[in-house]
C-alpha cells in the first residue's frame, strides 16, 4: 500500500509549478496539520526520539527539495529512477554504523533490483537536456532519503509512527519555508489548482506512502523499507500510461519485472527478527 501511494508522487508533482522547496513545504505542512488530529500524536513525541527526528527532518526536507528540483530538469522516469538508488547508501551505512550486515538474500535481492533499475535507465533514453545538475540533484535526493530512513529507525525506537511523522513533517515544512523565503522565491501557490495538488500530495504519497513507511521502519529492518521504495518507478510508469499517455518501452517493462523480482527476494529473505522493538501507535 505504501509503495502504491508513494508512486503517485511523481505524477502529482509534475503538475505543480511552484518553487521546488515551496511545493515540498506545503506538501509536508498540510500532512502535519492532518496528523494533528490523530489521537495521541502530540503526546507520543519524546526527547529520546526527538534527537534522531531533528536530523531526520533536515534530510527529509533536503530530499524533497532536491528531488522536485531534479524533476524540473529531467524527464519524470529518469528522475524517479535515479532517486530510487538510495539502497546503495543504506546497506553500507548500516554496516558501518551498526555492524548490521545484510543477509545474503537481502544483498542478492537489492543487487537484482538495482540491475532492473539499470535496465530501465538504459531504456529511458537520453535526458534531452543532458542536465548534469538534474542528475546530481536526484542522486543527492537519494542520499538524503537513505539518511532519513536510517535516522527514522532510531527515532522509532521510542516514538510511535504518528508522533514521529508529525514532528518530522512539521519541522521539515518549517525548514523548507525558511529556505524558500531566504532565496526570495514565492511561497504562495501560483494557482488554485496547486492547492488541490498539494492536498493530494499530502494525503496520498506523504501520509499514505511515507507515513506507512515510517510505521514499517519501526518493525522491519531499514534496508527492507529502502529497497521497497524501488517499486515506485515501476508503478509510476504504469500510472503514467492512463494519466499522460506515456507507454513504457519494452526494456522499461523488462527492467520493472527484474526490479520486482529483486524486491520479492529481499522481502522473503528479510530476518523475522525486527531491527527495533515495535512501538505503540499507527
Amino acid at each position: 500500500m505504501a509503495i502504491l501511494c508513494v508512486a503517485t508522487s511523481p505524477l502529482l508533482t509534475r503538475g505543480t509549478h511552484g518553487a521546488p522547496a515551496a511545493v515540498a513545504a506545503w506538501r509536508l505542512g498540510i500532512a502535519g496539520v492532518i496528523l494533528l488530529f490523530v489521537p495521541g500524536a502530540l503526546r507520543g513525541i519524546d526527547r529520546a526520539g526527538v534527537k534522531w527526528a531533528i536530523p531526520a527532518a533536515g534530510f527529509l526536507a533536503m530530499h524533497f527539495g532536491a528531488w522536485i528540483a531534479s524533476m524540473r530538469l529531467l524527464p519524470l522516469s529518469v528522475s524517479v529512477i535515479l532517486v530510487s538508488c538510495h539502497p546503495l547508501f543504506v546497506m553500507p551505512a548500516r554496516w558501518a554504523l551498526r555492524k548490521e550486515r545484510p543477509t545474503r538474500a537481502e544483498a542478492t535481492g537489492a543487487i537484482v533490483a538495482l540491475l532492473g533499475l539499470v535496465v530501465m535507465q538504459n531504456a529511458a533514453g537520453k535526458t534531452g537536456s543532458g542536465s548534469a545538475a538534474g542528475v546530481a540533484l536526484a542522486l543527492f535526493g537519494a542520499f538524503c532519503l537513505a539518511a532519513y530512513l536510517l535516522l527514522g529507525a532510531e527515532a522509532r525506537r521510542t516514538m510511535p509512527a504518528p508522533s514521529y511523522a508529525l514532528f518530522v513533517y512539521a519541522l521539515s515544512a518549517v525548514l523548507l519555508t525558511v529556505w524558500t523565503l531566504a532565496r526570495r522565491e514565492p511561497l504562495q501557490p501560483p494557482s488554485v489548482q496547486e492547492w488541490y495538488l498539494y492536498a493530494a500530495l499530502a494525503i496520498l504519497p506523504t501520509i499514505g506512502g511515507h507515513g506507512l513507511f515510517a510505521w514499517a521502519v519501526g518493525h522491519v529492518r531499514p534496508v527492507v523499507v529502502s529497497v521497497s521504495f524501488l517499486g515506485e518507478p515501476v508503478i509510476a510508469s504504469l500510472l503514467a500510461i492512463p494519466v499522460f499517455g506515456e507507454i513504457p518501452a519494452p526494456r522499461v517493462v523488462l527492467g520493472g519485472v527484474i526490479l520486482l523480482f529483486g524486491l520479492g527476494v529481499t522481502a522473503a529473505g528479510a530476518e523475522r527478527k525486527t531491527a527495533v522493538e515495535p512501538t505503540a501507535g499507527m
